[in-house]
């Protein structure tokens, strides 16, 4: 004789299963994207929405100017771009034309749409100085990183300000970090994570560090504050997605 107690309890027990799996997957589910722009969104929305203005008038700009893949560029500094503050923009200009106009050696504060840094307008220009290809695309920032003089250094900062010659220095960096990372036959997310992490993390040729710099939430306050609870990569590769598909 069946014994419906027999039945019952199994059927329960599996019942009881899927739901602790149901609830398992989505907490699962739910911290992978933790980090990911819905979040930031949500609890940011004036920031991302002043953001995704600028980025969508400099999309059109580069665009309607020739340069290729600006969906991509632009997405790695869309962070840097909900930065960015008209009014800390002066002050932080100001103090970088001081300082730097001190010292070579002074680098100052990250200025502009992009935050760019003084030392990183100079990486890319003494990249570009070493290669005969991008000394031609990108005559405008072909400067070999010069430096000594209070008027290289200040001319610098104009080119950093200038929408043309920043958007150079964007995909100058690009076309710098592909041979760099060996990123020739990589997914573009690949491509993107690495760049991204190089352009806020630091520019480096070493691939491995560079890799283990994509594992760590950065924004937006830096590495090991609290308050950075997003990865800066996958906030980039989240908004290219969402412009993309």
């Amino acid at each position: 004789m069946l014994n419906i107690s027999d039945n019952i309890i199994p059927m329960n027990i599996r019942f009881k299963t899927h739901i602790a799996t149901i609830l398992i997957l989505t907490a699962v589910t739910f911290s992978c994207h933790a980090s990911s722009l819905d979040t930031y969104r949500a609890s940011h929305q004036e920031e991302y929405d002043k953001a995704y203005s600028i980025y969508k008038t400099t999309l059109e700009y580069a665009q309607n100017n020739g340069y290729e893949n600006a969906e991509f560029v632009l997405s790695f500094v869309f962070p840097e771009i909900m930065h960015y503050s008209a009014y800390t923009d002066k002050l932080e200009s100001l103090f970088t034309n001081l300082c730097y106009s001190m010292s070579e050696y002074m680098r100052g504060y990250s200025i502009g749409y992009f935050q760019m840094k003084t030392i990183f307008a100079e990486t890319v220009e003494e990249e570009i100085a070493k290669n005969d290809s991008l000394k031609a695309k990108y005559p405008r920032i072909d400067f070999g990183a010069k430096r000594k003089t209070i008027d290289d250094r200040k001319k610098r900062i104009e080119r950093m300000h200038n929408l043309d010659t920043a958007l150079d220095y964007l995909f100058a960096f690009v076309d710098i970090c592909i041979p760099w990372y060996e990123l020739q036959n990589v997914t573009n997310a690949e491509k993107l994570r690495i760049i991204a992490t190089a352009y806020n993390a630091g520019l480096t040729k070493n691939r491995d560090i560079t890799i283990k710099r994509t594992m760590r939430n950065t924004y937006p306050a830096g590495a090991g504050n609290p308050k950075s609870k997003w990865n800066y990569a996958q906030l980039c590769i989240d908004f290219w997605n969402e412009q993309t598909k």
